[in-house]
């Protein structure tokens, strides 16, 4: 059974929650492997005693984690691929998109924040933002909108220009030198 998408607990845990979102969207809540959700938890929230967050080579590892665990379990596929800086593509990212996965980007909202992207069409990202907001928060902003019914897929609607700008505003991918995307399917 599938089950909607999560929010995050803390103001740190927006990494953790991501990823627990990439398992719940990519599986049946009964085909995914404790042993995952319990790396998840494992891995993240390394900076500061997880005042910081989850740091981009803690993701990077449990991107390997869930690799090497398929690995090992032939009955459970996932594959993960990491792209930093100038790997980060919009096509790269559709295409993973477009075949049924998903891709947890690291992008800006006040400081470097974790999302989960589930979609691309030609204008729009649709994207699971872990940390809540009220349905007016985005009403000056055109080029990002809060949707609150759709739980499985996403509750943010932001333009593609939005999302590959090098600006510091809310989901741009940050500027190239610092982009990180994990792009994960079965």
């Amino acid at each position: 059974m599938k089950i909607p998408l999560r929010y995050q607990n803390t103001e740190y845990d927006c990494g953790t929650t991501s990823f627990i979102n990439a398992l719940a969207f990519l599986y049946d809540r009964e085909k995914i492997p404790v042993e995952l959700v319990k790396a998840v938890y494992k891995y993240t929230l390394d900076i500061e005693g997880g005042k910081g967050g989850t740091s981009r080579k803690h993701a990077e590892l449990l991107a390997k984690y869930f690799v090497d665990y398929a690995n090992q379990n032939h009955d459970f596929e996932i594959n993960c691929k990491v792209l930093v800086k100038e790997e980060v593509s919009l096509a790269k990212i559709k295409k993973c998109l477009d075949n049924g996965g998903v891709a947890i980007a690291r992008c800006f909202q006040e400081s470097e924040h974790y999302v989960l992207i589930t979609k691309i069409d030609d204008t729009f990202a649709y994207i699971f933002d872990p940390y809540y907001l009220t349905e007016d928060y985005y009403c000056n902003d055109n080029d990002v909108a809060i949707v609150l019914h759709e739980t499985f897929t996403h509750n943010r609607v932001v333009t593609i220009n939005r999302l590959l700008s090098e600006s510091n505003k809310d989901f741009s991918l940050l500027n190239v030198k610092n982009r990180q995307v994990i792009l994960i399917n079965k």
